[in-house]
């Protein structure tokens, strides 16, 4: 396909957009499962990130505006973070997936994605709008999914149920928890995963000289302290 290149969309494709279709239908049990860890590692991200809007003293010149003006003022707001939980947001399933999709900071879902699999490279053809919505319905379902998969339990042995890893508390106002030990669990192996790819290599061999001993002695810079011909080692 030339870059910039649009055919018009098949009525089976824009279907596909606008239609019912199951994840099933376009992936392989490996590829879904490889993309609901995706969709499970936003999902933490936005309840470790999550805000909540509190009401605020007004400034001194937000009083002093407010008694010149004859309009009533607005509340005074802030934004706090909240100890990993998700407010304003309806007890279902479906509402909390759009909520996690409208806050992802990174999309896993795009055209780079697409182009992995070969049975969606139409929508790379296609309308950008149409391509547009198609991704962010894929995404959706796959959030949706991997939540639903998040609230249920489990059973631990045929007497004792595992509780889900979030559920939405009605008892405090309607909220969305989430397990500490999940968030807990994803910051060890963000810090794991992140060390591992920032450890420094400390290789003697390569280490270079100060460059006064480089201008006074003539040692080239990269020259290694115990391969510096004539150094003496102390």
């Amino acid at each position: 396909m030339k870059h910039g290149y649009v055919r018009p969309a098949t009525h089976d494709e824009v279907l596909k957009v606008s239609g019912h279709f199951e994840l099933g239908d376009i992936f392989t049990a490996t590829e879904l499962n490889d993309l609901l860890v995706q969709a499970r590692l936003r999902v933490i991200g936005v309840f470790r990130h999550a805000k909540h809007t509190v009401r605020r003293r007004p400034t001194r010149a937000e009083r002093t505006f407010d008694q010149a003006s004859s309009r009533k003022p607005p509340p005074r707001t802030r934004l706090i973070d909240t100890d990993n939980y998700i407010t304003g947001v309806e007890g279902k399933p479906s509402e909390l997936a759009y909520f996690i999709q409208r806050n992802l900071r990174n999309h896993f879902i795009t055209r780079e994605t697409l182009c992995r699999f070969p049975d969606l490279e139409w929508a790379l053809e296609v309308n950008e709008n149409l391509a547009g919505q198609f991704m962010a319905k894929v995404e959706y379902k796959i959030i949706e999914a991997q939540i639903n998969f998040m609230i249920q339990g489990g059973w631990v042995d045929d007497k004792e149920k595992r509780a889900g890893e979030i559920w939405f508390d009605q008892g405090h106002g309607g909220i969305w928890q989430i397990q500490q030990s999940v968030v807990e669990e994803h910051l060890k192996q963000r810090a794991a995963a992140r060390e591992a790819t920032s450890t420094k290599r400390d290789d003697r061999s390569f280490h270079g000289r100060p460059r006064k001993q480089v201008v006074d002695r003539g040692i080239p810079p990269s020259t290694s302290v115990s391969h510096a011909k004539g150094s003496t080692v102390l």
